[in-house]
């Protein structure tokens, strides 16, 4: 369990399937994450078993996003598309719960999950993709640290048009430079890292 201020990141259980089907088919959420589909039920927990397994082969780390006073699952957050010989991932994040939106919680978990991804596992850079008609998204993007490296010109069909997807990095000495070397704090005795 990864622990910030207002904030934890943690395993995602089974249990946690009916929290975020109350908000993961919302059309404002998936539109932000270019998703098109909604999901069942059985899709959302067979998804949850496939992060422990990516996790166990060391192919991707999923956590959920819970507030800490009170106890409430609001997303998730994710390393994955990791490559140990260029030590590098994408991250990827989703509040679900809209209620939470603009509040820093998003900022929060991104910091914890790049303190993650710097101090325990090693790696160099992380990169993200976003859609260009997410400027919130954006702004707590750049506001942790990442900086705009490319545009990929109409790469998402969305709505009836061509949107451009952004490319943002943050290196590890970059994220260092912010942050003391004991970020995150990782609670001992937990098993849903």
């Amino acid at each position: 369990m990864l622990t910030g201020e207002h904030i934890i990141l943690r395993g995602l259980e089974l249990a946690d399937v009916d929290e975020i089907l109350k908000h993961w088919n919302d059309v404002e959420l998936r539109r932000f994450l270019g998703l098109t589909m909604p999901v069942s039920k059985e899709e959302e927990e067979q998804w949850i078993r496939n992060t422990w397994d990516q996790r166990r082969q060391g192919n991707e780390h999923v956590f959920g996003i819970e507030t800490k006073q009170p106890k409430h699952l609001i997303g998730s957050c994710s390393l994955f598309k990791l490559s140990w010989v260029n030590r590098s991932a994408e991250l990827g994040i989703a509040i679900w719960n809209k209620q939470y939106w603009a509040k820093g919680h998003g900022q929060e978990a991104i910091n914890l999950l790049l303190g993650y991804g710097f101090n325990f596992l090693n790696l160099h850079s992380i990169f993200l993709l976003v859609n260009e008609d997410n400027p919130r998204a954006i702004r707590a993007y750049e506001k942790v640290g990442f900086q705009h490296v490319a545009r990929h010109r109409k790469a998402l069909f969305q709505e009836g048009k061509y949107k451009d997807v952004l490319i943002m990095d943050i290196l590890d000495e970059e994220f260092r430079n912010r942050h003391p070397p004991h970020y995150p704090l990782i609670q001992e005795g937990t098993k849903n890292v």
